[in-house]
């Protein structure tokens, strides 16, 4: 099986334990407390929470939206991933 080389990129993830800290200091223990503030699934919350997910458009506009008194940085970083061998795709059948 060949592999491709993934080109580095940017991710953004989520600082968990700076968004727990806060979230605690609203009284947001929870993960289900977090997503009836924020408005995002409780499954989404708990996989955001593990680091199961890097957080898109979406996810970053809505806990933003939902703590207006916090910056981007407050909650968010922006990491730059490094070349990583994926599985190539394999091509169809001509």
């Amino acid at each position: 099986m060949h592999t491709r080389t993934r080109r580095p990129g940017a991710s953004v993830r989520l600082r968990t334990a700076q968004f727990k800290r806060y979230a605690e200091s609203q009284g947001l223990i929870s993960d289900g407390d977090i997503a009836g503030r924020t408005g995002l699934d409780r499954t989404t919350v708990f996989r955001l929470l593990r680091g199961d997910v890097d957080p898109g458009e979406r996810i970053i506009a809505t806990v933003l939206a939902a703590f207006p008194d916090r910056r981007f940085e407050d909650f968010f970083e922006v990491g730059i991933t490094g070349e990583q061998p994926r599985p190539a795709r394999r091509r169809a059948a001509a």
